[in-house]
């Protein structure tokens, strides 16, 4: 385990979750890990959001510079290659919010 990730857990019963200072989505790997999502970038962050993939709205992800990402569109991201990640992120505001 890399001693310099910063670990952060959070939970799916909220609307929505916001992320750590310096959060970028271009640079996250979207993982499915049983019912958690898993945000990680090998250099700074591993965020697991418990619960994602078990309740019927997942929450939006929202970065501290204002992006968000819509738990929707999140559940696509997970495993998909960086390039399609890129592509579909540049549509986030297309997917439709929870609510």
């Amino acid at each position: 385990m890399n001693a310099a990730l910063s670990h952060h857990i959070f939970g799916s019963r909220e609307p929505l979750v916001v992320l750590p200072d310096g959060v970028d989505f271009g640079d996250l790997e979207f993982c499915r890990s049983g019912d958690d999502l898993t945000l990680s970038d090998v250099h700074r962050y591993s965020i697991i959001v418990r619960g994602f993939f078990v309740v019927a709205e997942p929450p939006a992800l929202k970065s501290r510079a204002g992006e968000i990402v819509p738990g929707s569109l999140a559940r696509i991201l997970v495993n998909l290659s960086d390039r399609a990640v890129s592509v579909l992120l540049s549509h986030k505001d297309e997917f439709p919010a929870a609510g």
